[in-house]
């Protein structure tokens, strides 16, 4: 394979953009007769006659590079990538080392730079490759949560965020890119060292304002775009489909120094004002960059200046749905972005849309659930210039906005009727977090109100000691006894006891007993009593629970209460041996909770009648029970709930391998969301990847279908 040297890379590069011999030298600091010389050489090697067969050669090299299979973890990119074919090599090749870190600018292009170079990268780790965006993280300590969450992987009851990522990891060999390490960069660079010194085959490629400082790190500095007219082409294209360069083109990308931000900023501006508009509003000092040597602080002026200058071209509307989107942490979608952004405001939709257009909200999806989000330097940018007001009720709305949503699906997603709109609520994560932590300080009642509405996610399929942590801070701000203080407490008990945490989850659950029956809130009441019985290891003590629980569930009239108890009552007789007259009861459980259209109960009672079954010496009945309960817990995509059944599948086969992939699947799920329930099984035994649990779940349908 011919290979040119990267000079000769350089030159070739920029014959295929249409330079001349003498714009090369220009452009590289040599002479014209050495830039001649260089490109017979490349014609000698290629065994070409012409410069137009060079730059064929050069498009088609590109196409290679860029057109390498994507790693399965990275986000799917909406537009091409230009350019960087130097830099690609030049960054892959560094990752022979154990830390990389990529350092420029706002706005050169890093976050693009390391997905292309990960997504090139994605054969050598053998898929291994994921990608954390630090940039709606505001907190420290956190960081090893993100982290943990891309790896797919939780902290449990006896094992930190830390350990779980080095124990998925320390084994294999990684590659984890973090992007957005500025706001947090002693942190991350503490975590990176520790995990690095841990993990002999992980190895780290970050994007940063300044280098992490980590041991063996190598810094690559991303250069200005070599292919800045190009990019602004294509843009341009994007904005006006008639587009067509002219000389201009240079002079504008000049001015710009390279920055992709900037070009991409200016190009989208091709479709409503002229090239020669936009280049004399550059000279006029709007944005204005030049190609001197600068400190890091006047590299942040420089990219402030670009977006200054696309702010200033902004009608008053689109100022103000600029900044008050900087309230969003992540992706939002279109209808959230008209409530946040639109109060008092003509065309709140259209100013969006307008925004997007200009490259200064980027598309995050696509079709009819189309998504936005501001990149990270506008994001600081629009921030910083919201006015105090302004942003108070931003902040209020973006609250309001995420409460309903999660205050409307809750109730769908604890009775697991709508997977889609769980999906939905998954999506809006990171802005319920943003909510969460305005209203803590602003709205501790608040707080509570939307720890608790998001409570069902992280009880289902989110973390169960995200979940814990939220509710127990909000009850510890927010003392007054009302019937929300007494929900909080109840699923503050649900997932504490979901992590392990059984003592905690005891005291909550007492708490929330005595202030429901207080306030007369008898299903509510039930439903407690029932957790407690199941708490307590004295048998009598647990039949007087559960006896006014019945009684209580009956007053209430609710279906759902009067099964949670039954299928109790069902479970203490099961464990006294008495499998009669506990299959009658949970059975019973199991109709009331079909009549009320509560999937995720009805697959419960799947798994306790299949455990009857078992002991009964009834393997092929449990076996039918059990294909239920799967069919109905991966339709629901309920980690918990299919870890249950992968165990209660587990114990009816004989085959020793079966049981162990089965058992260790189970462990993966339940390390997703920190479920510390049977957290010794499945310890000793080998790490299941997301490609393992999928196989796992594939042979317990076909064990469970031999019923």
């Amino acid at each position: 394979m011919i290979e040119l040297s990267a000079r000769e890379q350089e030159v070739a590069e920029l014959v295929a953009a249409g330079r001349s011999n003498r714009q090369i030298a220009e452009r590289l600091f040599i002479t014209e007769r050495t830039a001649e010389f260089h490109v017979e050489q490349i014609r000698n090697k290629l065994g070409f006659r012409s410069r137009a067969q060079i730059a064929s050669w050069v498009t088609a090299r590109r196409f290679e590079v860029t057109q390498a299979s994507p790693a399965p973890e990275l986000p799917t990119q909406l537009t091409t990538f230009v350019g960087r074919t130097h830099e690609l090599r030049r960054v892959e090749s560094e990752l022979e080392g154990r830390c990389v870190t990529l350092v420029g600018a706002p706005g050169i292009g890093k976050t693009r730079l390391a997905l292309e170079v990960a997504a090139a990268a994605g054969a050598r780790f053998r898929g291994f490759v994921w990608f954390v965006e630090l940039a709606p993280v505001t907190d420290a300590t956190r960081i090893e949560h993100a982290l943990a969450g891309a790896l797919g992987v939780g902290a449990t009851s006896d094992t930190s965020a830390r350990d779980a990522i080095v124990s998925a990891i320390e084994r294999r060999r990684v590659l984890v890119v973090i992007d957005n390490c500025e706001h947090l960069v002693r942190s991350v660079a503490s975590l990176v060292e520790d995990l690095l010194s841990r993990c002999p085959g992980l190895h780290v490629l970050a994007t940063s304002r300044e280098r992490l400082g980590v041991s063996g790190e190598t810094v690559y500095r991303v250069p200005p775009l070599a292919q800045a007219q190009e990019l602004f082409c294509q843009r341009a294209a994007q904005a006006d489909a008639g587009f067509e360069w002219v000389p201009l083109v240079a002079t504008i990308c000049g001015r710009l120094d390279g920055l992709p931000l900037a070009i991409e900023l200016a190009a989208a501006r091709v479709g409503v004002m002229s090239l020669g508009d936009i280049a004399s509003d550059l000279e006029a000092g709007l944005g204005l960059l030049d190609s001197a040597p600068r400190s890091a602080a006047a590299r942040q002026q420089s990219v402030d200046s670009a977006i200054e200058w696309s702010y200033g071209l902004l009608e008053p509307d689109e100022r103000r749905v600029l900044c008050r989107a900087s309230v969003f942490a992540g992706a939002f979608r279109l209808d959230a972005g008209i409530a946040v952004c639109g109060p008092g405001l003509r065309d709140p939709a259209r100013c969006l849309l307008s925004l997007a257009e200009k490259s200064l909200l980027a598309r995050a999806g696509s079709g009819s659930d189309g998504r936005y989000r501001l990149l990270a330097v506008v994001r600081q940018y629009a921030a910083a210039r919201i006015e105090g007001a302004d942003a108070d009720r931003a902040h209020r709305l973006h609250f309001e906005h995420y409460l309903g949503l999660a205050e409307a699906i809750s109730p769908t997603l604890e009775a697991g009727r709508d997977k889609e709109r769980a999906d939905a609520l998954e999506a809006e994560m990171d802005n319920i977090r943003a909510a969460l932590e305005w209203s803590e300080v602003s709205d501790p009642a608040g707080c509570m109100r939307l720890a608790l509405a998001a409570s069902a996610f992280w009880l289902v399929r989110g973390s169960v000691v995200e979940g814990a942590s939220w509710l127990q801070r909000s009850l510890d701000a927010v003392p007054e006894r009302s019937r929300m203080r007494g929900n909080a407490l109840w699923m503050a008990a649900m997932l504490t006891a979901r992590h392990g945490d059984d003592e905690t989850s005891s005291r909550y659950n007492r708490a929330a007993a005595q202030l429901f029956e207080d306030l007369g809130d008898w299903k509510q009441l039930a439903r407690v009593l029932c957790h407690l019985a199941q708490q307590t290891d004295d048998a009598r003590l647990a039949n007087r629970l559960l006896a006014k629980g019945l009684r209580s569930a009956h007053r209430s009239g609710d279906l759902n209460a009067q099964a949670l108890t039954l299928d109790a009552l069902g479970a203490r007789l099961a464990a006294a041996g008495r499998t009669g007259r506990a299959r009658a009861r949970i059975e019973a459980s199991m109709l009331l909770r079909q009549r009320s259209g509560h999937e995720r109960g009805v697959a419960w009672s799947h798994l306790r009648l299949a455990d009857l079954a078992l002991a009964d010496g009834d393997p092929r009945g449990a076996r039918r029970h059990l294909a239920e309960a799967l069919a109905i817990v991966t339709r629901l995509d309920d980690p918990s709930g299919t870890a249950d059944v992968l165990d209660a599948v587990a114990r009816t086969d004989r085959d020793p391998k079966l049981s162990s992939q089965l058992t260790s699947a189970a462990a993966a799920l339940r390390d997703r969301t920190g479920d510390a329930r049977f957290r010794d099984a499945g310890r000793h035994l080998q790490p299941v990847d997301p490609a393992g649990i999928d196989e796992a779940v594939a042979r317990a349908r076909e064990v469970t279908a031999e019923a």
